[in-house]
């Protein structure tokens, strides 16, 4: 499987609202013992981090998030996300980076939320 299609596999199942169907986008996309950090919590394994996903789906069901393209090098990825409410909210932008295992599945996943306060990245405004 290629980065690529790993980083689609994860977008859908951000984005299905068939519970069924983003547990196997996940086991498509991660290892089964996957732990996911972010600034709002901690999950160990595909298992929490759908139940994680379904909470964030039923919280905010007008949301929708997208992944851009990934880069990678040496079983390591990185790529930029963001959240858009639909409720009249500005989008919320981040990055995830992350630990690929052999076989190209996440390992490890890392999200940030984009710092706001150091404003745009150099060389323009955000997209």
């Amino acid at each position: 499987m290629t980065v690529e299609e790993t980083v689609e596999h994860l977008t859908k199942a951000w984005t299905t609202t068939d519970r069924d169907e983003r547990r196997r986008l996940l086991g498509l996309a991660c290892r089964p013992d996957a732990e996911f950090l972010s600034p709002h919590g901690h999950n160990r394994g595909t298992e929490e981090y759908a139940r994680g996903i379904d909470i964030f789906r039923s919280s905010f069901p007008k949301s929708r998030t997208v992944h851009g393209p990934p880069t990678h090098h040496h079983r390591s990825l990185a790529y930029r996300w963001r959240t858009e409410w639909n409720d009249g909210r500005p989008p919320l932008d981040g990055i995830d980076v992350g630990e690929l295992a052999e076989d190209g599945r996440i390992r490890r996943l890392v999200s940030f939320d984009e710092p706001k306060a150091l404003g745009p990245p150099p060389g323009g405004e955000r997209t």
